[in-house]
């Protein structure tokens, strides 16, 4: 019997099959879909955004080096104690810097809803805070080619903060209270930055294309590194301090602080019209190529003043084609070459702005020497990109640096000269406006007429970092210490006595006789005890002006750390008793084995120190180097962070000089190459430079 079939269950028998096909034996289907691939593996990375903490900050990894978080970035938003957790694909843990972008949706646990948005960054490989601090760390590591700890370590002598990396907010942490305070004075000055720059941004860079928000704050950033010295003053200024000893969120500090950045922000050099200046050399720094050393002579001009042909000055650093060469220990060779005419006599050395200081002697780590003319500088070749790891300057010295250039080739001089002087950052307390203008007055008496500028001229932009130095002293008479008698060190009060030590002949002529000649005779002299007396006054054009009551002279009792401020000195004041410098002194006393005190001290109109107050304690040590003796201070307070060097004193030969130690340091130049300041000096009747 026949069982006829029926077509239904035939069709489904027949999609059964096609279905079984396309799941196996090399069969398929036009039908079917792609699968979806697994999401790669991930770790949690957590992280915490601080000035105060900070909510609702957008954090990610900056994983294009845009300073932005874009949309295929992992990224998260903080909570309100700033924590936020990444999942992080494992293989971009630790490759990639965070970025916290804080905008004016964000809220700072200390200081309130944010009112001008900014951004913060860490290192790839420390980024478990995100803060102001961070961020001055991977600027730099990025600027210098520096690793984290390298970047970290620098910066940390430059400010004198235990840490850099750390979570300040936590009051167990050592210094928290001074990060704290330099922390917001970072975030202030960058936002007042922020607004003023505001114009700039989305604005022609030099070199071409626009200016992106997030290379204004890169731009921002790297000059508060270049200024943390100043920006740890500002924090460390005693009504600072007073203000924000209750809370730093307090109205009272944030004025305070407030108050010291109106007087910071302009030292970045940045305004609307010099960042376009800037963001063109960083572009060119950040994707330098064709950079790497040359064998053949060169040079480059590194600072100009000029008057007239028979009154100027320069700086150029020289090499030959022997010494661009690396020799048998694979480094190169440069030389320093300071020049200056006055009247048409030229003098010629190799070290230091002044040239009555061109012997300075400097330990080298074998022996104490200077910095002859002609002195051979070292540092490894640069590579591609423009680096070099390490060199070392008059054997004392040790850097590393970054350069790029620009062809001006066929450039107008007056052209190349205007966007030097836009150079926002300022070589050494100078600002780039005053390049190559007159040292008398300032003014620009270059005649450039309508010259250019030959081939092969290039403009170059070197970023620098003094990693450490050696200590150091000038040589001259004056930089003897000398103290007075005993009787006169022992100080005391002279206001009843007329027979007292203080109010003898010795004491009214103001010069210490006495030569020292060791470090024990110093130790032992200086010892913190002043002179006392009754009010002083004085009067000049009819105005009289009066000293504290007492009055206490301390120019014998304490000896010189620094000077910060500029305010000059005259035999007649005209506008108080007292300049607005303040003085840092040290007097060998205290308790515990080798102590110190330090002392914040007024000067007095004439330049006398006048009226300390203790501002911190500390140690020292001793050691000899070479055939001399160092003393070192130890623990300074926060105010000497505005000094560019540590003070030492160095006894040798049977005498004591003040000494001093270059701080860690970064800075920026830009520099004319040998062909373009050769053509620049014919055009004003300079002699030209023979490597």
């Amino acid at each position: 019997m026949r069982i006829p079939l029926k077509p239904l269950p035939l069709a489904l028998c027949s999609a059964a099959l096609l279905t079984l096909a396309a799941c196996g034996g090399g069969g398929g289907s036009i039908d079917s879909e792609p699968l979806t691939p697994p999401p790669p593996p991930t770790t949690n990375v957590s992280v915490k955004v601080i000035d105060g903490a900070i909510g609702n900050a957008l954090v990610c990894l900056d994983k294009n080096g845009n300073g932005a978080c874009d949309a295929d970035e992992t990224q998260g938003r903080t909570d309100a104690n700033g924590n936020v957790t990444l999942a992080v694909p494992d293989a971009d843990v630790g490759k990639y810097r965070v970025i916290a972008v804080i905008g004016t949706d964000a809220v700072d646990a200390d200081h309130g809803p944010v009112t001008t948005a900014f951004t913060l960054a860490a290192p790839s490989d420390q980024n478990a805070v995100v803060s102001p601090l961070t961020t001055l760390v991977a600027q730099t590591a990025a600027a210098q080619g520096l690793s984290t700890a390298a970047a970290a370590e620098m910066l940390q002598a430059i400010s004198g903060l235990p840490s850099l990396m750390g979570d300040y907010t936590q009051n167990s942490t050592p210094g928290a209270a001074t990060a704290a305070t330099v922390a917001r004075t970072l975030v202030v000055t960058t936002q007042q930055q922020n607004t003023i720059l505001a114009p700039a941004v989305g604005s022609p860079a030099m070199g071409g294309g626009v200016i992106t928000a997030a290379e204004a704050d890169a731009a921002i950033a790297r000059a508060l590194a270049t200024i943390l010295p100043q920006i740890v003053a500002s924090a460390s200024n005693p009504a600072v301090q007073a203000a924000c000893a209750g809370t730093i969120g307090s109205p009272a500090c944030a004025a305070a602080i407030q108050t010291q950045v109106t007087t910071l922000a302009p030292l970045t050099g940045l305004t609307p019209t010099t960042l376009p200046v800037q963001v063109g050399i960083d572009r060119s720094l950040a994707n330098a190529t064709g950079e790497g050393n040359s064998t053949t002579a060169g040079g480059s001009l590194d600072w100009l003043n000029f008057t007239d042909a028979n009154n100027w000055s320069y700086r150029m650093f020289v090499s030959s084609a022997a010494e661009s060469t690396p020799g048998t220990d694979g480094l190169v060779r440069f030389r320093d070459l300071r020049s200056q005419t006055t009247a048409g006599t030229t003098v010629n050395w190799a070290f230091h702005g002044d040239y009555a200081r061109r012997d300075d002697m400097h330990f080298n780590g074998t022996t104490w020497a200077n910095c002859p003319l002609g002195w051979q500088n070292t540092q490894t070749p640069r590579d591609d990109r423009g680096f070099t790891e390490q060199g070392i300057y008059c054997g004392y010295s040790f850097i590393r640096s970054s350069r790029s250039s620009v062809d001006i080739s066929g450039q107008s001089m007056n052209s190349v000269v205007a966007t030097l002087r836009a150079y926002p950052y300022a070589y050494g307390t100078t600002s780039y406006t005053k390049w190559g203008t007159s040292s008398t007055d300032g003014t620009d008496k270059l005649v450039l007429g309508a010259a250019t500028f030959p081939a092969g001229s290039k403009l170059q932009y070197y970023a620098n970092a003094t990693i450490s130095a050696l200590p150091g002293y000038d040589v001259r008479p004056a930089n003897e210490m000398k103290v007075f008698s005993a009787a006169i060190q022992a100080g005391g009060d002279a206001r009843t006595d007329p027979a007292h030590a203080c109010n003898s002949n010795e004491a009214r002529s103001g010069a210490a006789t006495v030569q020292v000649t060791t470090l024990e005779q110093l130790i032992a002299a200086v010892k913190g005890t002043p002179c006392i007396y009754g009010q002083w006054s004085v009067t000049n054009n009819g105005v009289t002006f009066t000293s504290t009551e007492p009055s206490e002279w301390w120019t014998f009792a304490a000896a010189s750390v620094g000077n910060i401020g500029t305010a000059p000195t005259s035999n007649n004041p005209t506008t108080g008793f007292y300049t607005t410098n303040s003085l840092i002194r040290v007097a060998f006393t205290g308790s515990g084995e080798k102590a110190v005190t330090y002392y914040g001290c007024k000067q007095r109109y004439s330049g006398a120190i006048d009226n300390c107050t203790p501002i911190g304690t500390g140690t020292y040590t001793i050691e000899t180097l070479g055939d001399g003796r160092v003393l070192k201070l130890n623990n300074p307070p926060a105010q000497t962070a505005a000094l560019t060097y540590n003070r030492v004193f160095v006894e040798r030969g049977g005498k004591v000089y003040w000494g001093y130690e270059d701080k860690p340091s970064t800075s920026q130049r830009a520099r004319l190459n040998l062909e373009a300041a050769n053509a620049l000096f014919t055009q004003i009747g300079i002699p030209t430079v023979t490597p």
